[in-house]
C-alpha cells in the first residue's frame, strides 16, 4: 500500500507542478510542496491514509493562506492589455462621419467621446473606452 501511495503523491506533485508552470497563476503550487512531504510519510514513516492526506491538507491550506498573499506583493504583476484596451495611448486624427467624430483604428472605425468639441483633422489620444465609443483628449497644438 505505501509503494502505491507513493506512486501517487508522486503524481500529485507531477500533475501540480505542471499545471503552476503551464498557467503560473500560484494555483497549484502548494499542492507540490504538500504532495512531497506526503509522498516522503508514505515512503518513510509509514502511516495510515488519513495522515498522509491530513499533512497534505494542512501544508496545502497553509501555503495558501500565508505565502500566496507574500508571494502576489514580491512577484510581478504584468498584465498585457487586450483588445480595446490595447489602443490607450495611441494617436487618432478625427474624421466627421454624418456629423459625429470617429477615429479608425486599424480596419474599425470607432464613434468619439471627448470633453471638448471635436472637428475634422483635430488629433487625438486615446484615453479608454465605454461600450462603442473610444474616449479621447483632444490633442493641443504644439503637444505631442
Amino acid at each position: 500500500m505505501d509503494i502505491i501511495m507513493a506512486i501517487v503523491w508522486s503524481l500529485v506533485v507531477a500533475a501540480s507542478l505542471i499545471t503552476e508552470l503551464a498557467t503560473m497563476t500560484l494555483i497549484a503550487l502548494w499542492f507540490v510542496p504538500a504532495g512531497v512531504v506526503s509522498l516522503l510519510i508514505a515512503l518513510f514513516a509509514p502511516a495510515s491514509l488519513a495522515w498522509q492526506i491530513c499533512a497534505f491538507v494542512i501544508i496545502s491550506v497553509i501555503g495558501i493562506l500565508l505565502l500566496k498573499p507574500l508571494l502576489k506583493k514580491v512577484l510581478p504583476n504584468k498584465t498585457t492589455p487586450t483588445n480595446v484596451d490595447a489602443n490607450v495611448g495611441q494617436k487618432a486624427v478625427i474624421k466627421l462621419e454624418n456629423g459625429k467624430p470617429t477615429i479608425k483604428i486599424g480596419d474599425i472605425v470607432w464613434y468619439t467621446a471627448c470633453d471638448e468639441e471635436l472637428a475634422d483633422g483635430d488629433a487625438v489620444e486615446i484615453k479608454g473606452a465605454e461600450g462603442n465609443k473610444m474616449l479621447v483628449a483632444k490633442i493641443k497644438k504644439g503637444e505631442k
